[in-house]
């Protein structure tokens, strides 16, 4: 497995990013750590955006906002949705 961990200072752009994956189905929301969540389950990136401007506002001085953590199995690997949340929740 690599991990690939990235740092950046628009933290708008990585949701852009990730959420266009969602909506080509490349990708899926499997877990929300303390984000907004919608009654439907659809998002928007200004939604998601809506649940760090508190973090943002309190770190205002912070040069790296965003981290971007990517986690790549070999294709071998059988990895759940379960065990890429618990992998996840560790980092």
């Amino acid at each position: 497995m690599i991990a690939k961990i990235g740092r950046g200072s628009k933290i708008y752009g990585a949701l852009i990013y990730n959420h266009s994956k969602v909506l080509q189905d490349n990708g899926q929301i499997l877990h929300m750590n303390n984000m907004l969540e919608t009654p439907d389950g659809n998002y928007t990136a200004g939604q998601l955006l809506a649940s760090f401007v508190p973090n943002l506002a309190a770190n205002k001085n912070t040069e790296k906002t965003a981290i971007h953590i990517s986690i790549n199995p070999d294709p071998r690997d059988i990895v759940s949705d379960d065990d890429f949340i618990n992998i996840a929740m560790s980092i």
